[in-house]
């Protein structure tokens, strides 16, 4: 099958980093898959993540800060034009659902879908992009999203077909070790750490994080916790902590731990573990 991807970027983030492990596998199964950018929108540190079948089409024009609705526009009209026939087109961060539309609707290069991994706070100060939310499931094919809340929240707005489909990640493509890493800070070899990257907001779950860490320092006393964070927060924990903030390496792939790594999505950003062993902390829903 000839399956594209509508990307606002191919920079570092969890959301990209799961859309990337989708099409990989898709690739290594014997499908055609294709990436569709903006101009000059992608990550050096990704590429070796990507599989090299894979095509990566950027538009003529670049997404910049503050584009106006028009420019917005015009910039989907060329992300759809470069978008090929496809046998299925599939939308991803909300404002691409503009572009999918488009080239399904309008170009008729194959069927839409919405692989929809937000949440409606994001859009509460972006009037257009939070129309979209509310109305891009119905104009699609199908919707897939990572979680049965997700399906809730579109559920909202829309009685559309919608599939939880999950996050697809597979740690031994996304933790690789990074030429030239270095740790963030210096620790014991035989210091057992817990390690999330991570901030205030409550979607990010830091709250969750830190009750499932509260339980395993119950049995694990000799257990240091790790936060990561690019803003001060107010953490509240018996456990002992090391609070790392505004570090000028976050954005890049260079934290190596001895022991015990968890993450949540945001934690994907880019972490060089080489000899970290990777937990994953979720809530149920």
């Amino acid at each position: 099958m000839e399956i594209s991807f509508i990307l606002s970027s191919l920079w570092l983030s969890g959301g990209v980093r799961v859309v990337i492990q989708y099409a990989n596998r898709l690739a290594k199964r014997g499908h055609h898959i294709s990436f569709v950018i903006p101009e000059g929108t992608v990550d050096s540190h990704l590429g070796i993540e990507i599989d090299p079948s894979i095509r990566i089409l950027q538009a003529k024009t670049a997404l910049t800060k503050g584009m106006n609705p028009i420019k917005l526009g015009l910039l989907a009209w060329e992300m759809a034009k470069v978008t090929p026939k496809s046998d299925v087109i599939i939308a991803t961060h909300t404002p691409t659902t503009s572009v999918s539309m488009i080239a399904g609707k309008l170009f008729r290069k194959g069927k839409i879908v919405w692989f929809y991994q937000d949440y409606q706070e994001m859009f509460e100060k972006r009037p257009l992009e939070g129309w979209l939310l509310r109305n891009a499931a119905r104009w699609h094919d199908m919707s897939l999203t990572i979680s049965e809340a997700c399906i809730q929240e579109l559920r909202a707005f829309s009685n559309a077909e919608i599939l939880n489909v999950g996050e697809g990640l597979d740690t031994q493509d996304v933790f690789h070790p990074i030429p030239n890493a270095r740790s963030l800070c210096q620790v014991n070899p035989d210091q057992k750490v817990i390690l999330t990257i991570g901030d205030s907001r409550p979607r990010k779950g830091m709250a969750d994080f830190l009750e499932a860490v509260e339980k395993v320092f119950s049995s694990m006393p000799d257990i240091v916790l790790w936060i990561v964070s690019k803003e001060n927060m107010e953490i509240q924990t018996n456990v002992p902590m090391v609070f790392i903030i505004d570090h000028p390496q976050l954005t890049l792939p260079a934290c190596t731990l001895p022991a015990i790594f968890s993450y949540l999505l945001p934690g994907m950003k880019a972490l060089d573990c080489r000899l970290s062993k990777p937990w994953l902390v979720v809530r149920p829903c």
